[in-house]
């Protein structure tokens, strides 16, 4: 899970600790009164989980903050978080829930009683579905985010281009959030990633000297990534990136490659 998608999670939780309501029935109405008190308490996480992305990403590329500001008042993110809004109601519908089950769940959500067996089941039916929309919303605008930062030239690097093709080959290493190492072998062509036991291995293009595409080349893998290489550090460089899969961006992501010490 990346660091953008941690925050969303934490913020869910707190939709079903601090809504209240009035006892409604009535499966059409009942439905839209479910989602109405999700949406009313995700409206202050959203702007919470933009800021998170900002002070995350903004601070690791050193971007302006009145920049990043205007990117997410652009329609891009607007029209994003109305489709996964909809989305919300479109799975509390696909639940098809019945009376009994709306009373109970906004009973349980009236009376803050979570811990009793019957509301663990009821909120859960309904969270589950939620919370993954909103983490994939999650990881979604932090990928909108840095692709904007990289496609339309609002980021200012700090390494110049000869610098960059010293990295475009060799051998180097990345660790992910909980310590655990990735080693990585890239060639003129290639790139081939091993992580514990496993394997992955993409095709390599180079769009300017500090710019790269990965592109899986594995079965049945349409992923796409876009990195950016925006520093040089001690052991190597730091990067910022962007993944899609059919032209849709899903996540992005930020680090530091490291050399290996052949």
């Amino acid at each position: 899970m990346t660091s953008s998608s941690k925050f969303i999670f934490y913020f869910v939780l707190l939709i079903f600790v601090s809504c209240n309501t009035s006892k409604e029935t009535g499966k059409v109405d009942g439905n839209r009164k479910i989602y109405e008190l999700i949406i009313k308490e995700i409206n202050p996480s959203i702007q919470n989980a933009k800021d998170a992305v900002i002070k995350h990403f903004g601070n690791f590329v050193d971007a302006d903050e009145k920049l990043c500001i205007e990117i997410f008042n652009s329609p891009r993110f607007s029209n994003l978080e109305k489709k996964m809004k909809n989305k919300i109601f479109s799975e509390i519908e696909a639940l098809q829930l019945n009376d009994n089950e709306i009373e109970n769940i906004l009973k349980c959500i009236e009376t803050e009683n979570f811990t009793k067996k019957r509301c663990e089941y009821s909120i859960g039916k309904v969270m589950g579905p939620t919370s993954t929309i909103i983490l994939e919303y999650g990881d979604k605008i932090s990928g909108e985010f840095i692709a904007d930062l990289i496609n339309n030239g609002k980021l200012s690097i700090k390494i110049d281009s000869s610098t960059c093709k010293k990295y475009h080959e060799g051998q180097f290493y990345f660790k992910t959030e909980q310590g655990e190492k990735i080693n990585i072998t890239r060639t003129s062509s290639n790139q081939f990633e091993k992580f514990k036991n496993l394997n992955f291995e993409y095709k390599v293009n180079w769009i300017d000297e500090c710019t790269y595409q990965l592109s899986s080349i594995s079965k049945g893998d349409s992923k796409i990534s876009i990195a950016k290489i925006i520093e040089e550090t001690d052991s190597g460089y730091k990067f910022i990136s962007y993944s899609k899969i059919d032209n849709e961006i899903i996540i992005g992501n930020s680090g530091v490659f490291s050399k290996t010490n052949n």
